[in-house]
């Protein structure tokens, strides 16, 4: 958290003398975190002695040290908190109902939150968004595209197909889905 902390401050990337002694830091969390939770012992059995859920988190925070990459590029934030936000909705959608019946109706759900939620990140209230759309007046949101997707090409509504698809578990349905 510090480090988040100081990298908010900064207001971008922190200076390179300020990142190692926070690397060195988490390095020592690391050590002391496996002093304090050691491998369990084999246990006699046969297989692989199963490790404790602290020795599995210890593990995957040494294999993933790069996690800390916000500390040395702005692009890249200390949670995945909005990532998570934008999947939620249709997967309580898919668990509740199980699927979507038609594609039109997959791209019809992936599309107005995600619109909604556009404009809320631009600073425009979502009601008042609605109400001025079913006053025929459509906020449009400001497009700013990042320069890492400039080079990329996606087709149009690969969420719509993910969410479709990922609610019929990947298997053809005797319905066709309409376009």
């Amino acid at each position: 958290m510090l480090a988040c902390h100081e990298v908010a401050a900064a207001g971008g990337p922190l200076a390179g003398d300020r990142i190692s002694p926070l690397r060195a830091l988490y390095w020592d969390i690391i050590a002391a975190g496996e002093a304090a939770h050691p491998r369990a012992p084999p246990s006699g059995k046969r297989g692989r002695t199963r490790p404790s859920k602290a020795v599995n988190l210890l593990h995957r925070l040494r294999r993933y040290a790069d996690d800390v990459r916000f500390m040395t590029d702005s692009g890249v934030p200390f949670t995945n908190t909005l990532a998570e936000q934008a999947v939620r909705m249709s997967k309580v959608t898919q668990k509740v109902s199980g699927c979507f019946r038609t594609r039109v109706g997959a791209r019809a759900f992936c599309t107005i939150p995600s619109h909604l939620d556009t404009l809320r990140k631009q600073g425009i209230h979502p009601f008042r968004a609605l109400t001025q759309t079913f006053q025929g007046k459509v906020p449009q949101p400001r497009f700013v595209e990042p320069p890492l997707l400039q080079a990329v090409s996606l087709p149009g509504d690969i969420l719509s197909s993910y969410v479709f698809f990922s609610c019929t578990s990947g298997k053809s349905s005797r319905r066709s889905p309409r376009s």
